[in-house]
């Protein structure tokens, strides 16, 4: 980044406003990850551990910015490119790709073959916090753009209540999957599993390429189908837990 254009950008920032926005964003954050520590209250995991994993859901967002970052200044720049076919290239081969591509990478890495992993329903518990993580880590990143109240507050507070429950749901139908593989899919060949873990991708990355696309068009009325997306993307989440919760209901009557 040119010096100049950082000295400006800094000079802009209202250490009183970005305070504001910051208490705003993580103090929604802390409403959800409540909200996954209720759904996590049957069996609770260690704090360590969601702590471990809501933590790289949150680092991993810079290496991701690092990519995608370049990759949008280019398409943005492409005047022979139409416009909705940017936003489509933006929201679905960009945000949706990489974003739940990294998401993954953190629970396959970080919580599959973990000892804490002893439950189906794990999976989509710490997807929750992966992809809390990565909403707390990009809202914050994001209110650094915001240069007054009028503005800031509303645009805090409608991500906070519409964007981290993207990331939230997105990357618990990953963990969702992956649970499947880890638990009902032993006795299946390495490529059934693969592909089961393909669709989680998939989903994942579907939905958030389809809910970036409607905020990306910018017309009121699409808040109504937003909306919509999120509640579908949530009865998802609410019956794969319940499918999960049943079936670690029944190990446990297997070992007693």
């Amino acid at each position: 980044m040119d010096i100049q254009i950082l000295k400006n950008f800094l000079l802009t920032l209202n250490p009183t406003h970005l305070t504001l926005f910051f208490i705003l964003s993580i103090t929604i954050c802390l409403f959800w990850l409540s909200i996954g520590l209720f759904l996590d209250r049957q069996a609770p995991e260690p704090k360590k551990q969601v702590l471990k994993v809501f933590s790289w859901g949150s680092f991993i967002v810079f290496p991701v910015l690092f990519i995608t970052g370049p990759i949008s200044v280019f398409l943005e720049q492409e005047n022979w490119l139409n416009h909705t076919i940017q936003i489509f290239i933006s929201s679905f081969l960009l945000d949706g790709l990489f974003e739940e591509w990294a998401k993954y990478a953190v629970l396959s890495d970080k919580v599959y073959n973990s000892k804490y992993f002893d439950e189906s329903r794990d999976g989509i518990i710490y997807g929750m916090f992966t992809g809390l993580g990565f909403s707390l880590m990009e809202n914050l990143l994001y209110t650094l753009t915001y240069t007054d109240l009028k503005t800031g507050v509303p645009l805090v507070l409608l991500r906070g209540v519409t964007t981290m429950v993207m990331h939230f749901l997105s990357a618990a139908v990953i963990g969702y999957h992956l649970g499947i593989v880890k638990f009902f899919s032993s006795q299946q060949s390495q490529k059934k599993k693969n592909l089961i873990i393909m669709r989680g991708l998939i989903l994942a990355i579907l939905f958030h390429g389809l809910y970036n696309t409607i905020v990306r068009f910018g017309f009121e009325w699409l808040f109504i189908p937003l909306i919509i997306l999120l509640i579908i993307m949530s009865l998802y989440i609410i019956l794969g837990l319940r499918r999960m919760n049943k079936f670690s209901n029944q190990q446990l009557n297997q070992k007693v």
